[in-house]
């Protein structure tokens, strides 16, 4: 297989859908992290960013490079949305599910959406500025000061998380209180840099963004 076919099938494998959902926990859980250690911030009400996505691995012989943009609604209300170089979706509304790609469009509730659910039941705590679920689940937590943002610097203890990430490394803006760069060392030895930009707080989303 040359390496044009290895780039394109990482984008479109249907497997790359889980792949992203634990890195939207990473960032919920580095941004909650902060907050819960400062009090000077409280989890906002939406939140919605750019982002652009770079991944590298043994298997390219050059970064992967992906870009979309994010929204969230209180209480649980995700769009997480990837437009380049190829399209897909993932939102989240309650307890239902939408997930949509190259392979085609599939919608979920809480019964059928198996890891899904779980998935929402890790975010949904966190958004929400309640961190003792992320320690339920194993994580230790180191916060440093990087000069102009916090670094947040996220461990998991439990094997079944060690196989899915290694480490999270977060920025965390000190005026924003929300994650500007978030770094995932993988299980399989990938690493997934996230960086968000255009960041806005506490503004109406349009709630169309989450209808499926």
């Amino acid at each position: 297989m040359s390496k044009m076919s290895v780039v394109m099938s990482l984008n479109r494998r249907p497997f790359l859908i889980n792949e992203r959902l634990i890195r939207i926990i990473c960032i919920f859980l580095c941004i909650n992290a902060y907050s819960q250690n400062t009090p000077d911030f409280a989890s906002p009400s939406s939140m919605t960013f750019d982002f652009v996505q770079r991944k590298s691995s043994d298997m390219l012989a050059e970064d992967l490079v992906s870009s979309g943009r994010m929204a969230f609604a209180a209480p649980d209300r995700i769009r997480w949305e990837y437009l380049a170089p190829y399209p897909s979706l993932f939102v989240m509304n309650g307890a239902r599910v939408l997930v949509e790609n190259a392979d085609g469009r599939k919608i979920m509730d809480a019964k059928s959406a198996g890891a899904y659910s779980r998935v929402a039941g890790m975010i949904m705590p966190l958004v929400r500025g309640d961190f003792s679920a992320g320690k339920a689940s194993g994580f230790k937590t180191e916060v440093t000061d990087g000069g102009g943002f916090w670094r947040v610097e996220l461990v998991p203890v439990k094997s079944g998380a060690r196989r899915l990430f290694r480490r999270v490394v977060a920025e965390i803006d000190k005026e924003l209180g929300v994650a500007v760069k978030v770094t995932v060392d993988e299980g399989n030895g990938d690493t997934t840099v996230i960086t968000c930009t255009n960041i806005v707080l506490d503004i109406k989303v349009d709630e169309r963004l989450f209808e499926f």
